[in-house]
């Protein structure tokens, strides 16, 4: 450990001596790979130090990790290729639905819209750790100039790809646990109330949401130019956009505009994008939630007076009702 300590110190302090930062430097990286052995993670920590003008140094971080245990590597390829094969399955099975159905007939139920998402999208996950597993195989013949004089490799492109896949993963797995409620709605029917609200005011909700957008958007610009030169949050269009979105769910500091203005003219305009927004916006959104809950209702009672509804509460009151069957013929053999 002395020797590392001793070779470390001698590194940095020829790169003072040859002036690595001036006063032209604006960034500096600093990329570290970390290993923890005993669980089999390999980490990429990366520090960036921004210089302004002033002298000012502003610090940021970026750490990416991956799994390098070989034993979990075998099995995830294992489980991998499983799904995959599962996965090409039911495509088949959906494929066939739609000769059936019809395309037209298919595509207008909403749950086969998500398979078909889930389908593409776990299929890039499976892409994806493949190219990981690539990039992983060819580490000891991809050695650029660093590694073959220093021993240092930087494997961005691994950790890059391993993120992306985790990204894939984690929108794949969301969704695929969404679809559990497809299946709670025909076992109990009763729980079908959120997808029957949401399907009976799609419209209204789609046509809504684009002036809700729109109306972000326009605030989102205004701040931007007032608040975009001096407040972080508002810095460029997307931070703009995500500290507004933020507002709505009460996430702002009006203290913080008001020491970034000269006068209340910020201040009074935030004000009044949260009375457009929280007061006129999301009111109208619940009303459009409520008006479609309201119809919802009236169809179950309608088709209650009609007698075509069934039992609201499905495989669950079938089962008590068995039950009660049950418990009523064990009452009758012990009367006798």
């Amino acid at each position: 450990m002395a020797f590392v300590r001793a070779a470390v110190e001698t590194f940095w302090n020829e790169l003072k001596r040859a002036h690595f930062i001036d006063a032209h430097t604006r960034v500096m990286t600093i990329t570290m790979q970390l290993n923890s052995n005993h669980i089999g993670i390999r980490y990429r920590v990366t520090l960036m130090f921004e210089l302004t003008s002033l002298g000012a140094v502003l610090p940021s971080y970026d750490m990416e990790t991956r799994v390098e245990d070989e034993g979990r590597a075998k099995t995830q390829l294992i489980f991998m290729n499983i799904a995959m094969a599962l996965c090409g399955f039911f495509v088949l099975l959906e494929g066939i639905e739609i000769f059936n159905s019809g395309v037209a007939e298919y595509f207008s139920d909403m749950w086969n819209i998500m398979d078909w998402l889930n389908f593409t999208i776990f299929f890039l996950v499976w892409n994806t750790l493949r190219q990981v597993q690539a990039f992983e195989a060819s580490r000891t013949t991809d050695c650029a100039e660093l590694c073959t004089t220093t021993g240092y490799r930087d494997d961005w492109r691994v950790m890059s790809t391993s993120r992306t896949a985790k990204l894939y993963l984690s929108l794949c797995v969301c969704i695929q646990l969404l679809k559990i409620i497809k299946f709670t709605n025909v076992l109990i029917p009763k729980m079908g109330l959120m997808t029957a609200v949401l399907g009976k005011g799609f419209a209204d909700l789609a046509f809504f949401g684009i002036v809700f957008i729109i109306s972000m958007m326009a605030f989102c610009m205004m701040f931007y130019v007032q608040l975009g030169s001096v407040m972080e949050d508002f810095n460029d269009q997307t931070a703009s956009f995500i500290s507004l979105a933020r507002a709505l769910f009460g996430d702002f500091d009006i203290d913080d505009i008001m020491n970034n203005s000269s006068g209340y003219l910020n201040a009074v305009l935030f004000l009044v994008y949260l009375f457009v927004a929280v007061f006129i916006l999301l009111s109208m959104f619940l009303a459009i939630l409520g008006e479609a809950q309201a119809a919802v209702r009236e169809q179950e009672q309608n088709d209650k007076d009609a007698g075509t509804f069934g039992s609201e509460y499905g495989a669950l009151g079938t089962a008590k009702d068995w039950l009660s069957a049950l418990v009523g013929k064990i009452k009758a053999r012990v009367g006798k």
